[in-house]
């Protein structure tokens, strides 16, 4: 039985191979492609510059991409991120003096110097400093919530449902900071006193004045807190005379008066 061979599209029968071989009639199939010479060679040179070039900055493009990334998720937790975790905690230290590093416990945990200086100011109410209360410690910091602030309100309530005050110092702040006034619950009988610079006491002028219920007295008016008696009381200042530097003072109990806005 003949052996048929298909090549290049020919038909070729049996021992009609040997014969096309050896007439050179299968080179064009057997020989390899030929280098391309002159301008093909160069189209084909800059076709595969262009197409490494091309690759290059595609690479380029996505490491550029992968750094911006990167950049972007080390901010999103950097102290440098006002936002992030690190950076609140920053802001707090940086309110109260402590050493600004984004990390409120380090190796001392609630006994860290964040903590221990934050506690003295605002209270660690709830708990020491982490990731579940670093909003609520932010906010008390921006709105100056400290203690001393806390207990001054507290005063202040007292005072407004109670009507009196006896702690001076809330009384002048009352007074002469917050502009509320006060008057006087009953008639109230007062010595004269004036200061002495040499020995720097006040003197008995033994004078009598009485200040009647319902006198106001407003900012300004009331300077303190005096010791006077074993008691801690206000002074009600005024001049003796228009053309007169002599100041007289009138000492106070602040739970004689009812403080109102």
């Amino acid at each position: 039985m003949k052996k048929e061979y298909i090549i290049g599209g020919a038909l070729i029968v049996g021992g009609g191979l040997y014969y096309a071989y050896t007439k050179g009639l299968l080179d064009k199939f057997l020989k390899p492609k030929p280098k391309p010479t002159g301008e093909t060679a160069k189209e084909e040179s800059r076709a595969t510059i262009d197409a490494i070039a091309a690759q290059q900055e595609a690479a380029r493009i996505a490491a550029a991409a992968a750094n911006r990334a990167s950049a972007a998720s080390s901010y999103e937790t950097s102290i440098d991120n006002p936002n992030s975790y690190k950076g609140k905690v920053a802001y707090i230290q940086g309110q109260i003096n402590t050493s600004v590093d984004g990390d409120p416990t380090g190796r001392m945990g609630i006994n860290s110097n964040t903590n221990k200086a934050f506690d003295s100011i605002y209270g660690l109410d709830k708990g020491a400093i982490s990731t579940a209360n670093i909003d609520y410690y932010k906010t008390r910091v921006e709105t100056k919530n400290t203690k001393a602030s806390i207990a001054l309100a507290a005063q202040q309530k007292t005072a407004a449902d109670n009507k009196t005050i006896t702690d001076v110092n809330t009384f002048l702040n009352l007074i002469n900071v917050q502009n509320m006034t006060a008057t006087l619950l009953l008639d109230v009988t007062a010595k004269t006193h004036q200061y002495d610079r040499l020995t720097n006491t006040f003197i008995n002028m033994n004078v009598n004045r009485v200040f009647k219920k319902g006198t106001t007295f407003s900012k300004g008016e009331f300077a303190g807190p005096y010791s006077f008696n074993n008691n801690k009381v206000v002074a009600f200042i005024e001049r003796v005379s228009y053309y007169s530097s002599t100041l007289n003072y009138y000492f106070f109990l602040t739970d004689k008066f009812i403080v109102q806005k």
